[in-house]
């Protein structure tokens, strides 16, 4: 890339002969890039369903079996890697959750849900399932007998997984009655310890098949009562978890008249809404948010208007200055982040998984991504919004990235609005102020693919914003710099270039669409 290959490392113009012998090694020297490889994990949905009908000592139940089955075909279909359990003791319950818990640990971004349909009981605000081989007499039984739900819920909370979701079809009601005291030992405990339920942690979200102290119906039908409107309602495209159970409630209340009252405990405060089946095809957008789709990027409005792109104090490559006339469109607000690339990934329609170089992902711009990658990304975008998503032009890219006074004094790798930046890797995205139009991070964390091929000047570039096609289109344009590049580097009018197939650590993109 000439215009990068011009500056040596005191950011000092080169002569133009050593400029064009430095020519055919610009891509390299452009980005500095190592090329070792990391694996990169998907954003994963993961789901235990147990159900226990047969029991010797408690009574056949009718539906439980039923429901994780028809409950495991619905969770698949929603994106769960599913795992079953089908009439378990106490040990095979124990060591299913075991191989649960360890297998959401060995992924990133995840997703828990946890289902289990047979008796139970709630002693103390303590909730149990039983094992089907249980024997049960007295309340204090259940401490070797039963399962303690909070012992899950505890389990759960170490894996640190994004979000965990539990399902309890079953009675929350007690039986049983306390063994009589033992008149040598009268200080015998009477009670449990205080329940995990009550302490829901941040990312928890529990539902219950009824109120505390209450009775589940098992149902007349293939299904319990509970789950039938589960069911029902999970794959509702575009519905929040909240709303999926508050429609469950009613549908319960309305089928029991009244008697069965569903539950649920929620902490999903700071981790935003989650769908089980996000398809909406729609958009509600206003220049601060918008809710597209699971995990898609917010779009802001870009106003139309004119402004002079280009430089006239740096290279022939920014040159010549002119006026270009800009329509209103639409763009992410950020980079596109490893995160929201995952969910790409997972509804199968990415193909590529970018290595990202152990730095955890998540919010961080997606990387290692080539110019052919992040056009299937928009033709996602596209088929899943009904909006006619693309890489930004070079000119409407510019136009949104204004001019930023850059004061750091010692900077030398990386800069957003004024910040240092540093040489090993970007900024999680957001991490330094938006500009005017609302957007983050346009120059200085990882340079952006735009829709531009490769033309060394802007000599007959269009003056209405639209895209260059009449250059070398093998190559496509970047802007913005990256995290390695220093103060110089800094500008909207930088211009940089490379092979539309290559993947580099520091290469990334945001998106837009016209308004």
């Amino acid at each position: 890339m000439k215009n990068i290959a011009r500056l040596n490392s005191e950011n000092k113009p080169m002569s133009l002969s050593v400029e064009n012998s430095l020519k055919k090694l610009s891509i390299f020297f452009m980005f500095f890039v190592s090329n070792i490889s990391y694996a990169e994990e998907v954003e994963s949905r993961i789901a235990l369903l147990i159900g226990n009908s047969d029991y010797p000592n408690l009574g056949h139940l009718q539906n439980p079996v039923n429901d994780v089955n028809d409950m495991s075909k619905t969770l698949e279909s929603l994106g769960f890697k599913t795992m079953v359990g089908i009439n378990l003791n106490k040990a095979e319950i124990s060591e299913k959750v075991k191989t649960f818990v360890e297998t959401i640990r060995s992924h990133k971004n995840t997703t828990s849900l946890f289902y289990y349909a047979g008796h139970g009981l709630e002693v103390d605000g303590v909730n149990f399932l039983i094992p089907v081989q249980s024997k049960l007499r007295y309340q204090e039984d259940l401490k070797s007998e039963g399962v303690s739900l909070d012992k899950i819920i505890r389990r759960l909370k170490q894996t640190e997984s994004e979000l965990n979701i539990i399902i309890l079809d079953a009675c929350r009601d007690n039986p049983l009655e306390k063994r009589p005291i033992d008149i040598q030992n009268p200080q015998q405990s009477r009670s449990y310890a205080k329940s995990e339920v009550r302490e829901t942690a941040k990312g928890m979200f529990i539902a219950f098949g009824t109120a505390p102290g209450e009775k589940a119906a098992d149902g007349i039908g293939r299904n319990g009562l509970f789950t039938k409107h589960i069911l029902q309602n999970i794959s509702t495209p575009d519905l929040p978890i909240e709303d999926v159970f508050n429609k469950v409630r009613a549908g319960v209340l309305n089928e029991s008249n009244n008697k069965q009252m569903t539950w649920q405990n929620s902490a999903l405060v700071g981790i935003g809404k989650f769908y089980f089946n996000p398809q909406k095809s729609s958009m509600g957008i206003n220049n601060n948010s918008n809710n597209v789709c699971y995990n898609c990027p917010n779009m802001i409005s870009i106003p139309s208007g004119s402004f002079v792109m280009g430089s006239s104090d740096f290279g022939l490559d920014e040159k010549p200055l002119r006026k270009v006339n800009i329509s209103e469109f639409y763009m992410s607000d950020s980079e596109i982040t490893f995160k929201q690339w995952n969910q790409c990934v997972l509804e199968n329609y990415c193909k590529h998984i970018p290595n990202d170089k152990g730095w955890k992902n998540g919010n961080y711009p997606v990387v290692n991504v080539s110019w052919h990658d992040a056009k299937q990304y928009t033709e996602w975008l596209t088929k899943k919004t009904g909006k006619i998503y693309r890489l930004p032009t070079e000119a409407e890219w510019e136009y949104a990235a204004e001019v930023n006074d850059i004061n750091c004094e010692s900077i030398h790798f990386g800069h957003y609005d004024g910040e240092c930046g540093n040489k090993k890797m970007p900024a999680k995205v957001k991490s330094y102020s938006k500009n005017h139009f609302g957007l983050y991070d346009m120059q200085g964390n990882v340079w952006e693919w735009v829709e531009d091929c490769k033309v060394e000047s802007h000599h007959n570039a269009p003056t209405d914003g639209s895209a260059r096609n009449d250059g070398d289109c093998s190559f496509r344009i970047l802007k913005g710099a990256s995290f390695f590049e220093g103060k110089n580097w800094q500008r909207p009018s930088v211009r940089g270039w490379s092979k539309s197939d290559y993947r580099r650590s520091n290469f990334g993109f945001r998106v837009v669409f016209q308004g």
